[in-house]
């Protein structure tokens, strides 16, 4: 429960605010409010049902990962998955469905389902130098927890 200072003091912080200017008003959101780097995470399955990870080149820990990357300013998170997939592994894909959000260290992950459209051959590069398809609770490779999370939504949906 509130105490009563407590609730004075909202309200005279909401009162405050619906005097201000509306471009004030969200500048000093902006300023005041946490920001967050939204990335985006593509999982894609062959025909046999595995879904594709990527061997990164950066990092310490959990080198391997759905592909994926930081979404750019006024890009869908559609549009991200797929020019990642370009980018980190030669592939065409189509984004689907939004599959769910996982809290990162650093991101917000918004995970999409896609699906394949065009295999190119690999070229390993400077972010991904190998890939593999697997089936996630069955594989030696160990993924982060949050995207062990999308594994599991994905897995419900299907």
């Amino acid at each position: 429960m509130q105490s009563k200072f407590s609730q004075v003091w909202q309200r005279l912080i909401v009162f405050l605010y619906r005097l201000t200017p509306l471009f004030i008003s969200k500048w000093i959101v902006y300023l005041l409010k946490p920001k967050y780097v939204i990335a985006v995470v593509a999982l894609v399955a062959n025909d046999a049902g595995r879904l594709l990870v990527l061997h990164h080149t950066y990092g310490k820990n959990h080198r391997w990962r759905f592909p994926g990357g930081i979404k750019e300013r006024h890009e869908h998170p559609f549009e991200t998955a797929e020019r990642e997939l370009i980018e980190e592994a030669n592939m065409v894909v189509k984004a689907k469905q939004l599959i769910g959000v996982a809290k990162s260290y650093a991101t917000y992950d918004i995970a999409v389902y896609c699906e394949l459209v065009e295999t190119l051959p690999f070229k390993a590069n400077a972010e991904v130098d190998d890939l593999q398809w697997i089936l996630p609770d069955e594989s030696e490779i160990k993924l982060p927890s949050e995207q062990m999370e999308i594994w599991k939504a994905y897995k419900e949906m299907n």
